[in-house]
């Protein structure tokens, strides 16, 4: 198999990105012997694009001329279909909210006792352990919008106040499950849940309180207020999230279809189809080894358009800054990341998120982001250990290996990454254990069986866009 171009500047020992297990399976072998560089000169992009300075450079650009006319060849020059859309062609969210009835909660709850009195782990929560006869038929078409239609769907209606936050854990597992079986491993840890609280309340609070500042490592992830620009997650078929606690105000969901974003580019300046094309783009590992990879964002592959990237390990970011020392992008790479993201505002749907939405969305076709949100109310009680945020949010990286798009090698290297099933895998999600299962500390599993998996090391501070 083809792999992504693979590159390191020094020989000093760090964590492996890619696995051992993965390398061996890919016959990736001694990656360093086997180097790919793309020397470039880097030019300066904010992770928050700018449009003055994205005017600037576009404007700069097409008036040094040589840019190419037409799109890459055997690429279309205009894709269709019902993945083709913009945000003004909906005139309701009744086209892609699905509300869950009276029938279908109850279900839900019967399917939850069935799990608890049998004790599952999470892994062992699927269709056959978690029955939706009724609500299956529902989710079977909302699979079908996801990957072959518009691209997303919101599932809305459950009351996480009914339920504890473990409750709502196993209801968010057993309902994916019915629109993809796998779940991929989220950091290199092998955490298959991630969980996301707002940095900069707890950052505030850490200040007045030393002792805040270990509940706050401790606390599985943490994510920034304010607006998170376009992008995709890296990589999943689905990208399935749940908000136990909604935002006091804000944190509208943004989505944008890169089928659209791709015939305007296609239309207005096909020479960017042709730099995010290029397998040239260095995805920064953050002190991982190799440093960096290089590999494409845009891809046409099995008459699919299939979009992947995130811009903070392309960009940086002001809390995450790139890695010294690795390439940065080029000025054509700046405009076309760029090109993207305002291309998707103008054709983008916006919509508020309710606590308890599922929502899922295609990771391939369906640009996503966030708008700003104010997130004041917080309480922190260190005594019982009780971490409270007006928004926590958690997210799956689902694949349906029916219904899953065939990806180009470089995309199936890093989507096995995701999913190999050699890797080390856990749930990084101690306080949603049984408590007969877990120590006063909510780290440690106790002797009983089955005994949960057991958490691996914490990874540095990720951020929703990884």
């Amino acid at each position: 198999m083809a792999s992504a171009a693979i590159t390191t500047s020094s020989s000093e020992p760090r964590t492996l990105y890619w696995p051992l297990g993965l390398r061996e399976t890919l016959g990736l072998g001694d990656i360093n012997k086997t180097l790919s560089n793309f020397p470039q000169t880097a030019t300066h992009i904010k992770f928050h694009p700018d449009s003055a300075d994205y005017e600037t450079r576009r404007t700069t650009r097409i008036c040094q001329g040589g840019l190419k006319q037409d799109v890459p060849a055997g690429w279309p020059t205009t894709v269709s279909g019902p993945l083709v859309w913009e945000g003004s062609n909906f005139h309701s969210d009744a086209e892609f909210v699905y509300h869950l009835s009276k029938s279908d909660k109850n279900e839900i709850r019967c399917a939850l006792k069935q799990v608890k009195e049998h004790d599952l782990s999470f892994d062992n929560i699927k269709e056959d352990t978690f029955p939706l006869p009724g609500l299956r038929c529902r989710l079977e078409e909302a699979r079908e919008k996801i990957y072959n239609g518009l691209g997303f769907i919101v599932l809305r209606g459950l009351d996480v106040d009914e339920y504890s936050s473990r409750e709502s854990l196993i209801i968010f597992l057993g309902v994916s499950s019915y629109l993809a079986a796998h779940k991929g491993a989220q950091d290199q840890a092998g955490n298959l849940l991630r969980q996301f609280i707002t940095f900069q309340t707890l950052k505030k609070h850490a200040s007045l309180n030393s002792k805040i500042t270990d509940h706050i490592v401790d606390y599985d992830r943490v994510d920034s207020d304010v607006d998170l620009p376009i992008h995709t997650d890296i990589t999943a078929d689905i990208v399935a999230t749940l908000p136990l606690k909604s935002s006091k105000s804000g944190g509208e969901a943004i989505v944008a279809s890169a089928w659209t974003v791709y015939n305007e580019l296609a239309t207005t300046r096909p020479d960017l189809i042709h730099v995010l094309a290029e397998p040239d783009w260095p995805f920064d590992t953050y002190g991982r080894d190799p440093e960096y990879y290089n590999r494409a964002l845009l891809f046409y592959h099995n008459e699919q358009i299939l979009i992947n990237f995130s811009r903070r390990v392309l960009t940086g970011h002001p809390i995450s800054p790139r890695t010294q020392g690795i390439p940065g992008l080029t000025e054509a790479q700046a405009e076309a990341l760029d090109a993207v993201h305002f291309i998707a505002q103008k054709h983008k749907l916006t919509f508020s998120t309710e606590k308890g939405d599922m929502r899922f969305i295609n990771n391939y076709a369906i640009l996503h982001g966030r708008e700003a949100y104010s997130d004041d109310d917080i309480r922190i009680n260190l005594d019982k250990a009780e971490r409270r945020s007006q928004r926590h949010l958690l997210r799956l990286w689902l694949h349906n290996e029916k219904m899953a798009w065939k990806l180009p090698p470089s995309l199936r290297l890093v989507w096995a990454r995701t999913f190999d099933e050699k890797r080390h895998r856990t749930w990084d999600a101690a306080q949603y254990m049984s408590q007969e299962r877990v120590s006063s500390r909510g780290r440690s599993p106790s002797p009983s069986p089955p005994p949960p998996p057991r958490p691996g090391p914490r990874s540095p501070i990720p951020y929703p866009c990884d």
